[in-house]
């Protein structure tokens, strides 16, 4: 059963605008975790190539 709060579906997560600052806070921060951890495995490759 979904709420009928819930406007609409993206990426898996159902949000309405009482909740849509959080889902993006949300979205936010995992994109910046996926950055951190790309600038990591590029550091450590160039550390293998020196």
């Amino acid at each position: 059963m979904i709420p009928k709060s819930v406007t609409h579906v993206s990426n898996g997560i159902p949000w309405s605008p009482t909740v849509l600052p959080e889902a993006e806070a949300l979205q936010r921060s995992l994109e910046r975790q996926q950055e951190t951890e790309r600038q990591q495995k590029e550091a450590e490759r160039q550390q293998k190539e020196k």
